[in-house]
């Protein structure tokens, strides 16, 4: 992202050794190590002025989507 220290692409993929668990939602699953580097990499985009409206994040899973929503309900106008 121009203007954005550190960034260099607008797309990530990480790998990574945190384990999935069951989210209760279905046979759905999260993955709370995914959550918490989309979350610190959420605040550093937003400390260095990128708008929300800017952000998106993409998960495959239902329940790791709901989770993120309730346990940061502070990403509300981040596009999930």
């Amino acid at each position: 992202l121009e203007g954005v220290p550190g960034m260099v692409h607008q797309v990530f993929f990480w790998t990574h050794d945190y384990p999935e668990s069951e989210s209760g939602i279905g046979r759905s699953v999260m993955n709370l190590g995914e959550m918490q580097m989309v979350y610190d990499t959420i605040g550093y985009l937003l400390a260095n002025g990128v708008l929300p409206s800017s952000i998106t994040v993409l998960t495959p899973y239902k329940g790791q989507l709901v989770e993120m929503r309730r346990r940061y309900p502070q990403l509300n106008g981040i596009e999930m």
